[in-house]
């Protein structure tokens, strides 16, 4: 009796192993596929090991290198999902770091393995950080600012003594800015240095470490002040970018003059963001000016361009190095991290593992599945290989739509830089197509599937264009399409007339519009919609009866028509605000990406099914339908791209329970659910998925629910239970196990060599790997998901 109940309990703790690495393996999982890029606005290097530096991005958090930028990887942990404005290391503290963002202030004690919140008296939307100062020798003394442009009359600083338990407001004599940089001196720590931004300011001092400031900013030619930085090796003497170029003062901020030797210095283009002081070469200086970084060798007095191998659009931030090998960092908008090694003479991308691309356009070519086309806010890109490996798409700028030709692939479409470009071979080649558009605003472009050579755009602000010969002529759309700010638009896949489009972005004449003639009008279809929403994105699913599908930005659901728009009802409960919709129409289901993750309906929308899975906490933006094992990609916010990968698929009317797949976790992978009471996992299975027949665990916990849907592990499960012959051997089931067990074949090794009863250990090991076997059986069953 002992014998068999300690095999008991091996065979379920081999079940138990087995019923998860079978349902890892088969349910399927998002994969991310890079690109490496992202927008980089902070970047600081720790102050006690220089090849360690931090990266603060826009919605990703933060990202860390400990090889001096050769590799980053993420290090975000209660970040995750952020907008970092601001670093700041702690000098006299090397394992402290603060990040300022758009929810607030955080902290990590711990070199960024783990971020916690650090309450400060701001809330609400004044509670975004924008700025962070340390005391350079104290570092309970802590002085944040905020990025909006007014908090109560004047106040914009918080302060506070001891680490962050307690916070005094602080005020400036501005009535309304926003703070962009405050600097402690490396002098004399009494002497605290804050710039505001908009709307009005300047430069503001205190000599008694923060209580009380007072304006600096005379002789300065701008308000408009983006970074502050103190020569290292002089006191007193310390350089403001501003919008007007670079300004120098030698008195301590008494006063200042305009610097502008070899430096753009006019609006717009002298607007300085970044300014760093080389800490380990007297007179060197390194300024940024829109896309270019310059450099001075002699303290300002004359300056060079040294942007050689810089390609980005922008630049975000800054630091340098301060022991060999000296390093400079730059980030950038869109482009990630570049790195010079010769003091800014030469530049390499230096963003290996910084997946953090915010991906704005996706298109799959029709005849080749493994070719996928994106858009970032940096540029174009380009993959054969289904998103093993990247290059550039030969576009300049920030590529805001795609579309493929959907017969001749040779050609495609993209609005990059706010141009509409076009391709006739491929993408070797671009050439622009945008005579009779609007010179800016170009946002959306659509080919018709049944007319392929109509192709719409949309510019926010001036409505709709159609082109009727392939993009070299355009017709503006007038009537109900004017002025509008379109942001979405689909044409029926198999009737070039039949036009959806939804004008949104928060525009006070937000509305849904229906052409039946290719767009020669349009006609307001507000019927049954709730008139204090926004609508978004809409899609078309061809029929019949034709469906259009309409998701509402904010949390406001979908809502669905089968009369072009003549009446609405609501869908059913997708979660979230609703940022892109595509129609599978292969298979009738309709995705739907939101801000709570990715759903899917079979039923044209009146129920749906999470399909986050193991996606982490990304702002899900767009949506391509892909092919074959893949058959979904998602472009993020701040994430890169990432494909769902499908083991095992069956068709949408399979039946499988949902309710028995436990979330496959974030954190380590394991089934949630799996093996619980009723078999219930912690994602409840829809009414659209409870008719197949599929029964999950029953109240006793029963693993013997199998189901009639035609395949054979109903035989095989059988097969294996008579299977266990006198020997306690376990048969191969009959040749039916696909491989998920295979030949079960316990041996009583064991017994022999311990004494042990053979004959009663070896049945006990074949009622183990029988136990296995079912396990298996069942878990794979209950794991598959429908494509």
């Amino acid at each position: 009796m002992q014998r068999r109940a300690s095999g008991l309990f091996v065979a379920l703790g081999l079940a138990a192993l087995c019923a998860t690495v079978e349902a890892l393996a088969q349910s399927p999982h998002w994969v991310p596929l890079g690109p490496d890029g992202g927008d980089v606005t902070a970047m600081v290097v720790d102050p006690t090991e220089p090849t360690r530096i931090f990266a603060g991005l826009t919605q990703a958090g933060v990202y860390l290198s400990e090889d001096g930028g050769a590799t980053w990887r993420r290090a975000n942990n209660g970040l995750d999902g952020y907008y970092v404005h601001a670093l700041a290391a702690a000098a006299t503290d090397p394992l402290t770091l603060y990040a300022g963002t758009d929810a607030g202030l955080f902290r990590s004690t711990d070199n960024a393995a783990s971020w916690s919140v650090v309450p400060t008296n701001l809330t609400g939307p004044e509670a975004g950080i924008s700025a962070v100062g340390i005391d350079p020798s104290n570092a309970s003394i802590i002085i944040v600012g905020s990025n909006v442009s007014r908090i109560g009359e004047n106040t914009m600083l918080q302060r506070t003594e001891n680490g962050g338990t307690d916070w005094s407001s602080v005020a400036l004599p501005v009535q309304e800015a926003s703070v962009r940089t405050i600097a402690f001196s490396p002098h004399d720590a009494t002497q605290v240095f804050v710039g505001t931004g908009c709307c009005g300011g300047g430069v503001f001092r205190s000599n008694d470490r923060g209580l009380l400031f007072a304006d600096a900013s005379e002789g300065l030619a701008s308000s408009l002040i983006e970074t502050l930085a103190f020569d290292p090796d002089t006191d007193g003497v310390l350089w403001v970018g501003t919008g007007l170029g670079l300004h120098l003062s030698t008195n301590g901020g008494d006063l200042w003059a305009p610097h502008p030797t070899g430096l753009p210095s006019g609006p717009p283009e002298g607007l300085v963001h970044t300014l760093v002081i080389d800490p380990a070469t007297p007179g060197r200086i390194f300024a940024s000016i829109a896309s270019s970084v310059y450099r001075s060798n002699n303290g300002g007095d004359a300056w060079e361009d040294v942007s050689n191998g810089l390609t980005a659009s922008s630049i975000a931030s800054m630091t340098v190095t301060s022991v060999a090998p000296q390093r400079i960092f730059v980030g950038t908008m869109g482009r990630a991290v570049y790195r010079s090694d010769d003091g800014g003479d030469h530049w390499m991308p230096s963003a290996a593992g910084m997946s953090s691309a915010r991906i704005q356009a996706i298109t799959i070519r029709p005849d080749v599945e493994d070719t996928v086309w994106i858009g970032t806010s940096a540029d174009g890109q380009r993959s054969e290989d289904g998103g093993a490996t990247w290059r550039p798409l030969g576009l300049d700028g920030a590529v805001a739509a795609l579309a493929f030709d959907p017969v001749n692939t040779d050609t495609a479409y993209a609005i990059a830089g706010g141009v509409l470009m076009k391709t006739t071979d491929g993408g070797a080649q671009w050439s622009a197509k945008n005579s009779g558009l609007p010179e800016s605003g170009v946002q959306l472009v659509v080919v018709a599937s049944a007319r392929p050579a109509t192709v719409f755009v949309a510019a926010c602000g001036y409505g709709v264009f159609r082109s009727d010969d392939g993009a070299e002529n355009w017709t503006a759309l007038a009537g109900e399409t004017a002025d509008r700010c379109v942001q979405s638009l689909a044409v029926d896949p198999n009737d070039a007339d039949i036009v959806f489009a939804s004008a949104g972005g928060g525009w006070e004449n937000d509305t849904m519009l229906f052409s039946s003639n290719g767009g020669d009008s349009f006609s307001r279809i507000e019927n049954g919609l709730p008139g204090d929403l926004i609508p978004g994105s809409v899609a078309i699913e061809a029929g019949p009866p034709r469906r259009a599908y309409l998701g509402f930005i904010g949390d406001s659901g979908l809502y669905t028509t089968t009369d072009d728009g003549a009446t609405w009802l609501p869908g059913g409960g997708v979660p979230g605000s609703i940022r892109r919709l595509v129609v599978d129409e292969s298979t009738t289901t309709v995705w739907a990406a939101t801000s709570s993750g990715v759903f899917r309906s079979f039923d044209h929308g009146a129920f749906w099914v999470d399909e986050t899975y193991n996606l982490p906490n990304v702002s899900a933006e767009r949506l391509a339908l892909g092919a074959g094992t893949n058959p979904l990609y998602l472009g993020t916010g701040a994430d890169g791209l990432f494909v769902l990968e499908v083991a095992t698929q069956n068709g949408p009317d399979a039946g499988v329970d949902d309710a028995g797949v436990g979330d496959a976790s974030a954190d380590d992978g394991a089934v949630d659910g799996s093996l619980n009471d009723g078999g219930q996992s912690d994602r409840d299975a829809t009414p659209a998925q409870e008719d197949g027949g599929v029964s999950s665990r029953d109240a006793e916990g029963d693993a013997s629910a199998v189901d009639g849907s035609g395949d054979d592990d109903a035989g095989m499960l059988a097969d294996a239970r008579g299977a266990v012959d006198a020997d306690g051997m376990v048969a191969a089931g009959g040749g039916r196990s696909d491989g998920v067990v295979g030949e079960c074949s316990c041996r009583a090794v064991h017994a022999r060599e311990h004494g042990d009863d053979e004959s009663t250990t070896a049945r006990s090991g074949g009622l183990q790997c029988l136990a296995v076997f079912a396990l298996c059986v069942w878990a794979r069953r209950r794991s598959r998901k429908p494509s």
